[in-house]
């Protein structure tokens, strides 16, 4: 397995703020982990039947969002449905990809 980790250099939200971001990708699984935070998920919920799920924390915060698709396959219409279940958390997934290098499909 081969399994890449990248730490965006400076990603930044549309305030400015630095955003604590990890970007792991699977290539044997084609799948792509956004870490948003260190806190340990509590749960997990899916967004898209079972191509993405976020993670959340003990009070309902996301701190991961797991897609099954490469960083370059991830297209707006699944950023738009991370958008759907917490408003700006599939714009802040972009802009971490974007700022690790990758575009959307």
């Amino acid at each position: 397995m081969t399994r890449n980790t990248w730490s965006p250099a400076l990603p930044r939200d549309e305030n400015g703020k630095v955003m604590n971001v990890i970007i792991e990708y699977d290539s044997e699984t084609l799948a792509t982990y956004v870490s948003l935070s260190d806190v340990p998920p509590a749960r997990q919920i899916e967004v898209r039947s079972e191509s993405v799920a976020i993670d959340l924390d003990e009070h309902g915060q996301p701190v991961g969002v797991e897609i099954l698709f490469s960083p370059t396959e991830i297209t707006p219409e699944i950023i738009s449905a991370i958008d759907e279940q917490f408003p700006e958390l599939g714009q802040r997934v972009a802009r971490a990809l974007v700022g690790a290098g990758y575009h959307a499909a």
